[in-house]
């Protein structure tokens, strides 16, 4: 189980891309030694990046293949010999959503996902959800959801999955996180962590208190230790998983 655990750790990212108007930060805390969350953020061209963080169901090594397996297998770029093109994160949902339910092996059907790209030079992002948590867009004084979404990976056939177009303002922040973030949150304002609800966008400002005068990086690593000063974080309910972007043009 540790083995399995370091080797879960060593495939998230450890080095972010370097965009002058984009700041990242991430956090993850697995419940177990290993986990079923799982983020991913890598560079797609010159100036876009793409964006992924997933939730396979049940905990465990099961989990944590599941949705290793997801972070790999989908597809933001395409190429060929006459170059490359960006998909839209609806229709690599949508392909996903597919490969997953026709392959006769799979090691847990369903999982929840959020596939994103954002623009580096305007703060454009193209999003779709899965089912998952609804993302969080931050500023100081502001906190909002983005709601659209479509079903769980592997429930359904021809799922289709809502395209959502905003566009960041300078020094706001995206924030992508599981469910395991609504258990902390529900923690540290004295409620049942286990309740299945959704924490409103400004509470999850709340618990992770970024602050917009330091780098994302650094507010987040503060959040971390936060966590650790959580009633029952030894045990904690979920595995927590946060992935945020901060647009900072010059």
């Amino acid at each position: 189980m540790r083995l399995a655990a370091r080797l879960q750790r060593d495939m998230l990212p450890h080095a972010f891309p370097s965009l002058p108007s984009l700041q990242f930060g991430a956090c993850y805390r697995s419940a177990y030694y290993v986990g079923g969350d799982v983020y991913r953020l890598w560079r797609l061209d010159e100036h876009r990046v793409g964006l992924f963080i997933a939730d396979a169901m049940g905990h465990g090594v099961r989990a944590a293949m599941q949705s290793m397996l997801l972070a790999h297998a989908l597809v933001l770029k395409e190429t060929d010999p006459a170059g490359y093109r960006l998909r839209c994160p609806a229709d690599a949902l949508a392909a996903l959503n597919r490969e997953l339910l026709r392959d006769p092996h799979e090691i847990s059907r369903f999982a929840t996902a959020v596939a994103a790209v954002i623009d580096a030079r305007t703060g454009l992002v193209r999003l779709a959800n899965a089912g998952h948590p609804a993302p969080v867009v931050l500023a100081p004084g502001y906190a909002g959801a983005v709601d659209e979404s479509g079903p769980a990976l592997g429930a359904l056939d021809h799922a289709e999955f809502p395209a959502v177009e905003f566009t960041l303002r300078p020094g706001q922040s995206l924030v992508l996180h599981t469910d395991g973030l609504d258990a902390a949150v529900n923690a540290s304002r004295g409620l049942d962590p286990l309740a299945a609800c959704a924490a409103p966008p400004h509470h999850v400002a709340d618990l992770l208190a970024l602050d917009h005068d330091r780098p994302l990086d650094a507010s987040l690593a503060r959040f971390e230790s936060r966590l650790d000063g959580l009633n029952g974080s030894l045990h904690a309910p979920d595995d927590v998983a946060v992935l945020a972007v901060r647009f900072n043009p010059a």
